[in-house]
């Protein structure tokens, strides 16, 4: 559980990191990659919600 948590940290902070790059930049290829790490953040988001239900049951 503390890996998930972990991932899921870290992807946030890559995000944000992403995103204040194309704020600086303006270039459109830092939102692409911070649209993207986003997906894959709410996909290990949704992983570990499941397993914490399948836990409870």
């Amino acid at each position: 559980m503390y890996l998930f948590r972990w991932i899921i940290l870290v992807s946030l902070i890559i995000c944000a990191c992403l995103f204040f790059v194309f704020a600086i930049t303006g270039k459109t290829k830092y939102k692409d990659y911070g649209l993207t790490a986003i997906k894959a953040t709410l996909a290990v988001a949704f992983i570990f919600f499941t397993v914490l239900i399948f836990e409870r049951l």
